[in-house]
């Protein structure tokens, strides 16, 4: 027997429907799960990337901290030499003083990492004859003599002015400055 021609048109109009229906949903499915899935990867790739941004900065506040207590190691080493080695302020003895500091300083500053420059200055008051030294790193990674800064011709009382050998020696002692 077979079906009247309007129920088979019904029965296929159904079954579009239904498949149409399952279809929509399915995609619908599909498009929500896709912009979920896509939220949580972008989240997640937002949480992983601050952790390794706050595990880069972490790592490097503490290799800071190293070079900068390292600098300061070597300075306060050079800075008890000096002080143990100094023995008079005439110009022989302050020369051979500049001559021993300046042998020390080459071995300890060449091994301090990130060392630019150094220098020594003997303080125009203490000694017109005497200078000092200063040395800078070369491109080729070697420190060079540079010629020492005449001060002579400032106010070294003026804290304001020369703040790299004023301040120092307005606080008696190696400073850092900004």
């Amino acid at each position: 027997m077979t079906e009247p021609r309007g129920r088979r048109k019904l029965m296929r109009s159904i079954r579009t429907k239904i498949t149409l229906l399952c279809t929509c949903m399915i995609v619908a499915t599909m498009v929500v799960a896709s912009v979920y899935g896509i939220s949580a990867v972008r989240d997640m790739g937002y949480a992983s990337a601050n952790e390794t941004l706050k595990r880069l900065c972490e790592t490097g506040e503490k290799n800071l901290d190293n070079y900068f207590s390292s600098v300061e190691q070597s300075v306060e080493m050079v800075e008890a030499y000096i002080e143990s080695d100094l023995d008079g302020a005439d110009d022989a003895r302050l020369q051979a003083h500049l001559d021993r500091v300046s042998e020390i300083c080459k071995r300890i500053m060449s091994k301090t990492d990130g060392t630019m420059t150094y220098y020594y200055r003997i303080d125009p008051a203490v000694s017109t004859n005497v200078g000092g030294f200063w040395y800078v790193r070369g491109e080729d990674g070697e420190l060079y003599p540079h010629e020492v800064t005449d001060i002579t011709q400032y106010d070294t009382s003026d804290t304001s002015k020369l703040v790299w050998f004023t301040v120092p020696k307005e606080n008696g002692k190696p400073v850092w400055l900004p």
